[in-house]
C-alpha cells in the first residue's frame, strides 16, 4: 500500500520493451521522409531550371522585331544585286568588337562593314583600301557611342549605317557608294 500504481515495476524485463516494430511506430515524426521521391523532385526542379535556362538563352538571342538585321541586310543586298547586276563591289572590312557606352552593363557589338561601290570606279576602290584604318577607327568611334538598348531596335540600327554612311563618305570624298550594312552584327 505504500506504493502507487504508477510506480509499479514490471514482472519481466522485455516486458515494458515491446518488440521492434512497435518501438519504430512509436516514434515516427508527424511527416514521412521517402528520400527517393525528394530526390526525383529535386531532379526534376534541376531540368526545369535547365529548360528555362535554355530557353532565356535562345529568346535574349533575338531580335525583338521578328527579324535579325542580318537577315535584312541580305535581302536588301540581294535587291541590289538584282537592280545593278554586276555593277557593284564589296568592300568589307575585318571583324570588329566594340563595347557600347553603358556605364552599368558590359555589352558589345560584333559586326563587319560591308560597303558596296560602283565596280568600274578604280580610284573609289583605292580610296577605300588606303583610308581603310581610318574607316574602321570612324565606324568603332560611332559604334561606341550608342547604348545597349539603343541599337537592339532594328530602326536605331538603320539610322546608325545612315551615319556610319555619311561619315565614310565624307572620309572618302568620292561618290560611288551605293550602300553600307553590316555583315554578321551581333549585340551581346
Amino acid at each position: 500500500m505504500g506504493q502507487p500504481e504508477d510506480n509499479k515495476e514490471p514482472l519481466d524485463k522485455n516486458e515494458g520493451e515491446g518488440n521492434e516494430e512497435d518501438k519504430k511506430s512509436r516514434f515516427k515524426l508527424p511527416f514521412a521522409f521517402n528520400f527517393d521521391s525528394i530526390l526525383k523532385e529535386i531532379f526534376r526542379f534541376l531540368i526545369f531550371i535547365l529548360f528555362v535556362f535554355i530557353i532565356v538563352f535562345f529568346v535574349q538571342g533575338r531580335d525583338q522585331g521578328g527579324f535579325s538585321l542580318e537577315e535584312i541586310r541580305e535581302i536588301d543586298n540581294e535587291g541590289l544585286e538584282n537592280v545593278f547586276p554586276g555593277s557593284t563591289k564589296e568592300w568589307v572590312s575585318e571583324e570588329m568588337l566594340v563595347n557600347t557606352a553603358d556605364e552599368f552593363a558590359n555589352h558589345f557589338i560584333r559586326a563587319s562593314l560591308v560597303i558596296n561601290y560602283d565596280a568600274q570606279d578604280s580610284e573609289l576602290e583605292s580610296t577605300l583600301f588606303s583610308k581603310r584604318n581610318l574607316i574602321y577607327a570612324e565606324t568603332r568611334k560611332i559604334i561606341s557611342r550608342k547604348k545597349y538598348l539603343e541599337l537592339k531596335n532594328v530602326r536605331n540600327q538603320d539610322i546608325l549605317i545612315e551615319e556610319i554612311k555619311t561619315t565614310i563618305q565624307r572620309i572618302v570624298q568620292l561618290p560611288g557608294i551605293r550602300s553600307v550594312f553590316f555583315r554578321d552584327f551581333t549585340i551581346h
